[in-house]
């Protein structure tokens, strides 16, 4: 049960299921047709998935039928775990928010590590033994793998029992699948399929439209019109057994004595697929169907390209632990600040009248200093752009430079009480986030700009090298302000449109994509500024440590910084360009915000 919660599961997913439809689908399996089985993973929503199915299902309660719940998850080795001690502390996640003291079957979720198969095999023998997963698992493996886990678990006197893989009617002919298939029935493993129904490719409800956004088609490489003999049979017998697509394809997989897993997201999906039980396809049908198979299995893919979508999957579930984090915050400042709610608008009022009036402060304090103290201005030594002032008044321009600095305080405090409040209200337009983004980007390097002058001014602290990055970045950031504008008016031309529903219009999906795209070009862009910065702050002595050390790396690594630079500048303003066009092309029609993936 892909059940995640996140806002990574609304964008990857295309929306979330509630936790009332997910009850209902599972009474629906379980009281109605006597369903045992649910998988689940941490992956699935960065554990959030589990934690929904905890909610819904009581692991161990016998049902109605009298069978126990039996409950599957999964390890996901991802690049960050390499010991056995992350093994178990994924497993005792797991059982934390499954709420079991033990999983009933815990899968290997892919063979896909720098680090052997057997290396995970073993970490399962030892927890299963601890009494902590009753049964060992393996998925997305081949025949080779399946063997090699298979003799790791019998060292320990323990069994694989079961090898989660794609099976269904498009990859039943390869070789890679009929090979694996023999292997599991030589070590009695049993097979889970998922995807028996080809992610609807194999369904009454396959368009045009449909399959150009089925992932399965893409990653077989798969067209329409090889899928045109197959679908004609299943048709054909879906007719001659009053029953739809989706059932004969998993009745054809339980023949096959495999488990079909069928990701559900609706009442009548979940109804539909709990029709492929209590009747058997004739075995005439079922060899029909074999006949008819085709050969795109996923076992055969290169192993570069799975080690690409295992780094994939390390980086998505490093945002879910991101989300988690952000997640955890909230909820921690919520707790301990609940009299910042109820005194959020006079307090963020006061916020924005002594904004204005510590700049006004600033600014007239700074052109008046050098009339008053009678002051020049001089070219810090080394720079080419950076001013300090020389006076015999050291004490006058010192009160006048604390008057300045207590200003420059005092706007920055209000900036950050302001950007609480916005932050901590999640529920915003979208046009609010990217706004907020912006100018905290803003705001950080100014003031980090100002911390560093200060420091320079009132010690004998050397901040050069920090005053010229952060000068830089500056530059960089002085575009925020003006994307922020842009997006604010292209927002309120929109709000002026009517939609055919009647409703205040939205710029396109497109432009709100683009909007995400500008914004977070420009904090890659900050970053790089930085790093380079930092960079090129490092002795270039060839005979310095640093040099001796990583010369050759010190080299590559500013050409890629430069090269990240100009592409996230040409993102920038490629996005820019976007959105302005968006701004006087937008209609009623297109006015609904349909097809923005981001927002």
């Amino acid at each position: 049960m892909q059940w995640g919660k996140t806002w990574l599961d609304q964008k990857l997913n295309r929306g979330n299921l509630d936790d009332q439809l997910c009850a209902s689908i599972c009474r629906e399996f379980t009281e109605v047709h006597g369903v045992q089985f649910f998988d689940t993973a941490e992956g699935y929503g960065g554990g959030t998935s589990e934690e929904r199915l905890k909610d819904v299902l009581i692991p161990g309660e016998k049902q109605s039928h009298g069978a126990p719940h039996v409950i599957g998850t999964k390890f996901l080795p991802t690049l960050a775990r390499w010991t056995h001690g992350s093994f178990a502390r994924a497993l005792r996640g797991s059982c934390q928010r499954l709420g079991v003291d033990a999983i009933d079957i815990y899968f290997i979720h892919t063979p896909i590590h720098p680090l052997p198969l057997e290396h995970w095999v073993r970490a399962a023998c030892v927890e299963t033994k601890a009494g902590r997963i009753r049964e060992i698992g393996i998925s997305n493996c081949n025949a080779q793998q399946v063997r090699r886990a298979c003799a790791e678990a019998q060292k320990h006197g323990l069994r694989i029992a079961a090898n989660q893989i794609m099976f269904n009617l498009l990859c039943f002919q390869s070789p890679e699948l009929q090979e694996t298939l023999r292997a599991c029935r030589e070590n009695q493993v049993q097979i889970i399929a998922y995807a028996p129904i080809g992610q609807g490719l194999l369904t009454e409800a396959l368009t045009d439209e449909k399959f150009s956004k089925i992932r399965l088609a893409r990653m077989t490489r798969l067209v329409m019109d090889e899928l045109q003999d197959l679908r004609s049979v299943i048709k054909s017998l879906a007719d001659k057994y009053g029953k739809s697509m989706a059932q004969i394809c998993l009745n054809w997989t339980i023949c096959h004595g495999a488990i079909p897993l069928v990701g559900t997201r609706s009442m009548q999906q979940a109804q539909d697929t709990a029709g492929c039980l209590g009747w058997r396809l004739s075995a005439e049908d079922v060899a029909e169907l074999d006949r008819n198979a085709l050969k795109r299995s996923t076992l055969s893919k290169p192993r570069w390209k799975r080690v690409i979508f295992v780094t994939f999957i390390t980086l998505l579930v490093f945002g879910y632990q991101v989300n988690h984090w952000v997640d955890w915050l909230q909820s921690k400042w919520r707790a301990i600040s609940p009299w910042q709610r109820r005194q959020a608008d006079c307090t963020v009022e006061t916020a924005m009248y002594v904004c204005c009036l510590a700049l006004f402060l600033q600014a007239a304090v700074a052109t008046a200093t050098p009339f008053v103290t009678r002051a020049e201005l001089k070219v810090v030594p080394g720079t080419v752009d950076i001013v300090d002032f020389s006076t015999a008044h050291s004490r006058l321009y010192i009160f006048m430079s604390s008057v300045r600095w207590v200003s420059a305080a005092a706007l920055y405090l209000g900036v950050c009480i302001i950007c609480a409040h916005l932050w901590r209200d999640t529920d915003q337009p979208v046009w609010v986030i990217l706004v907020m983004h912006l100018g905290t980007y803003f705001f950080i390097v100014h003031f980090c700009l100002f911390l560093c002058v200060s420091l320079r001014q009132l010690s004998n602290v050397n901040m050069m090298d920090a005053i010229r990055t952060l000068t830089t970045a500056k530059d960089t950031v002085s575009i925020c302000p003006m994307l922020a504008v842009l997006f604010i008016e292209c927002w309120v031309a929109a709000n002026d449109i009517r939609t055919p529903a009647g409703l205040p219009g939205v710029p396109q999906g497109f432009a709100q994509d683009y909007m995400f795209v500008a914004t977070w070009a420009m904090l890659m862009q900050l970053i790089v500024c930085l790093v380079n910065g930092f960079v090129y702050t490092l002795p270039k002595d060839t005979n310095s440590k640093v040099m001796r050390f990583c010369g050759n790396s010190l080299r590559g690594g500013l050409t890629a910084i430069s090269i990240v630079f100009y592409l996230t500048l040409v993102t920038v303003y490629a996005s820019i360009l976007v959105v302005l066009v968006s701004r006087y092309t937008n209609t009623s029609r297109a006015a609904t915000g349909s097809g923005a993936w981001f927002a």
